[in-house]
């Protein structure tokens, strides 16, 4: 029986305990930190948009401010929701969420993969799009 199996069966002990909220908390941290940035570069992206008719410059200039706020709210946010709720987790709980976790991660590590994929795309052509117009 493995120790993941004889730890499943019973109560965790303190350093078992301990292990499984760190890594619950440094899994969270990731997921947090992809939710965030995946929302602060669609509000940049869209801000940029919204805003190119009055100046490219000023465009880019107020989308990296929105996606910062942005990404500092949500982090924020975040952080309240996901983290602060591990300490109070009993046994059971704390299994449970570390395997929904890792699951999670995984998933989040392919969308945001695709995410930065598809935002790194649009801002190439923008930027293209952006020394058009200043060349002309």
């Amino acid at each position: 029986m493995s120790e993941t199996q004889q730890s499943a069966a019973g109560n965790l002990a303190g350093p078992e305990r301990t292990r499984l909220k760190d890594e619950l908390a440094e899994m969270r941290g990731q997921i947090l930190e992809s939710r965030a940035s995946r929302a602060a570069l669609i509000t940049g992206i869209l801000v940029f948009l919204l805003f190119g008719k009055l100046g490219l410059t000023l465009a880019m200039a107020l989308g990296l401010v929105a996606g910062a706020i942005v990404y500092f709210a949500k982090k924020v946010s975040l952080q309240k929701k996901l983290l602060s709720t591990i300490p109070g987790y009993d046994d059971e709980r704390l299994r449970y969420w570390r395997e929904q976790a890792a699951l999670e991660l995984v998933a989040a590590q392919k969308r945001s993969t695709m995410v930065r994929g598809t935002l790194v795309f649009v801002g190439v052509v923008l930027l293209i799009v952006w020394i058009i117009a200043r060349v002309q």
